[in-house]
């Protein structure tokens, strides 16, 4: 089995991105010129897709949505603040996963994660979270149409 790594253009040159452990790593938000972002890897030794923080070179941590029978968690974004949201799924089977289920947003705040489901939806991806806290993503209806959402923190949150 080979090994996908996820890499970033920084100053015009291509630098790899490799989680340890991971056969697959896929990034998708880094800033602070590339010190710190976000993405997914398929992990040995489960083989499950995990979420990762990178906070500098080598310093990757795991992000897992918390009481996950198989890990199948997806950091889409990090603000300045340190807030990550993405997207997780309850599944069965580490293939479950890749086979594009319904999921659940997330926010991992402070140390604390909390699920976000847009009311009425049937799957709620989370992608964006600006340094004020307002969030972007798409839902499925009940019929299976996907919209766009921004949600606004209440005031004093």
């Amino acid at each position: 089995m080979g090994r996908e790594s996820g890499f970033i253009l920084k100053d015009g040159t291509f630098l790899d991105v490799h989680i340890p452990l991971g056969f697959t790593t896929d990034v998708w938000l880094a800033e602070d010129n590339g010190r710190v972002m976000v993405g997914d890897a398929a992990m040995r030794p489960d083989f499950a897709l995990h979420g990762y923080v990178r906070n500098g070179p080598g310093d990757f941590q795991v992000v897992d949505f918390p009481g996950l029978t198989v890990p199948c968690t997806a950091p889409r974004w990090i603000n300045e603040r340190g807030d990550i949201v993405g997207l997780f799924a309850y599944i069965n089977e580490i293939g479950d996963c890749y086979a594009e289920p319904p999921t659940h947003g997330f926010l991992l705040r402070q140390g604390e994660y909390s699920a976000i489901d847009f009311p009425g939806s049937t799957s709620t991806s989370v992608f964006g979270i600006n340094d004020d806290g307002t969030m972007v993503g798409l839902f499925n209806d009940k019929k299976g149409n996907a919209h766009g959402f921004k949600a606004v923190p209440k005031s004093g949150k």
